[in-house]
């Protein structure tokens, strides 16, 4: 930063200004849609993905998932999973 004579500070509040957003909560709102897709594509466990992602816990994972989307992580986030499970048990069959 000091290459182009720009403060920290002056950086995150235009980026406030533009995005809405800090830069903090835009970037844990990128790890939540990250770790959404992990969840649909993959079979990990969500601790893998939460802490793949750079969430310290899974606790942490979920109150910030929380935070974005209102209802149950489990619901959420396990729903395409299970579906997509129950629809390749409906095809071998």
């Amino acid at each position: 930063m000091n290459k182009f004579f720009l403060s920290k500070n002056y950086i995150c509040k235009h980026f406030k200004k533009i995005m809405n957003c800090t830069i903090i909560e835009y970037q844990t709102s990128l790890r939540i849609e990250q770790a959404k897709k992990l969840c649909y594509y993959t079979n990990k466990p969500l601790n893998q993905i939460a802490t793949s992602l750079g969430f310290k816990t899974e606790q942490y994972f979920i109150s910030c998932f929380k935070r974005k989307y209102p209802l149950s992580t489990n619901v959420t986030i396990a729903t395409p999973r299970i579906e997509r499970e129950n629809h390749y048990a409906n095809a071998c069959t």
